[in-house]
């Protein structure tokens, strides 16, 4: 267990199934989508509101020493 809740956790995730499954759980949800399939009915994360779409890890990373950089 984290001891935190969890809106203030970020899940990164590569498949369907973990987004819906972290997004329900309530966590900042960042989708790795190298090749855009997410807008396949395989992949509809679309509709979600939460997910954020990032192509790489270096993304994500870049994103993550924003935010440690305002505090």
């Amino acid at each position: 267990k984290l001891n935190t809740s969890p809106g203030s956790c970020w899940a990164l995730e590569d498949s369907y199934s973990g987004v819906i499954s972290a997004n329900s759980a309530g966590c900042q949800v960042w989708v790795l989508d190298p090749r855009n399939n997410m807008e396949s009915q395989e992949f509809p994360v679309k509709r979600l509101t939460n997910p954020y779409r990032i192509k790489s890890l270096e993304e994500f990373l870049s994103q993550l020493k924003l935010l440690q950089n305002r505090n």
